[in-house]
């Protein structure tokens, strides 16, 4: 049974003070904007690795692990 290792990243102070600057509304959009870059990695990655899959399939394993469940 393995492990499992959990790290955290502070971010660099530059980008704190950026976001610091943000109203509450640009730091939600960005939080959007990001999420939606990783489900648009994750979708990439499960159509290269599985390219006989089906688009509902994809949507259903990026689903499941933007929620932290495993393949």
């Amino acid at each position: 049974m393995s492990e499992e290792i959990t790290r955290i990243e502070l971010p660099h102070p530059l980008q704190v003070e950026v976001y610091r600057r943000m109203s509450s509304a640009e730091r939600l959009a960005a939080g959007f904007r990001s999420t939606e870059f990783v489900r648009g990695m994750l979708r990439a990655r499960f159509t290269g690795l599985h390219p006989a899959w089906s688009a509902e399939q994809v949507e259903a394993t990026v689903a499941r692990r933007m929620l932290g469940k495993p393949e």
